[in-house]
């Protein structure tokens, strides 16, 4: 909706960005696609660019994986530069990490009307569920899914809980 001023100039108001975030399998995804439906606003979820390029290029060795995650962000943050150039309000997912995402985000904020959500669960719950979803197949091979639930099995820290704060 444009504001006017005195003289009838359209004063542009900044689209309304909404992030949700959090560890996997804490709900981002299910809570992202209500909300875009409730706001009639488009969804960006990462994990979807990330799959595409994954489809385009071809399942990513486990060496190539990363440099493909990297690719994707950049994907993901330019298309969120494009929503905000247009004007257009946008709702998006993903897992932000503490420490790393912040340097990306705050060019974004800036310019635009911003709402941070951020999903939690317990640890457990959201591991179960992780594990959950991927025993029923609904991840995306590139993923390495398997792999990362070895790791968690086994013990390991994984950033995408540590970090998702």
């Amino acid at each position: 909706m444009a504001v006017t001023d005195q003289r009838e100039t359209p004063i542009r108001q900044k689209p309304l960005l909404v992030l949700v975030s959090g560890a996997p399998a804490t709900g981002k995804t299910t809570l992202a696609r209500h909300l875009a439906d409730a706001l009639a606003l488009p969804l960006l979820a990462r994990d979807t660019i990330t799959n595409i390029v994954a489809d385009a290029f071809g399942a990513p060795t486990r060496d190539q994986r990363d440099a493909r995650i990297q690719a994707s962000f950049a994907i993901y943050y330019g298309l969120l530069d494009e929503f905000a150039r247009a004007g257009l309000g946008v709702v998006t997912e993903t897992n932000f990490h503490r420490g790393v995402s912040e340097r990306d985000l705050h060019p974004r904020i800036a310019c635009t009307r911003a709402l941070l959500i951020h999903c939690q669960t317990t640890r457990e719950v959201s591991v179960r569920r992780f594990i959950e979803r991927f025993e029923r197949g609904e991840r995306h091979p590139a993923s390495f899914d398997g792999e990362r639930i070895a790791r968690l099995q086994a013990g390991e820290p994984q950033p995408a809980w540590e970090r998702a704060v």
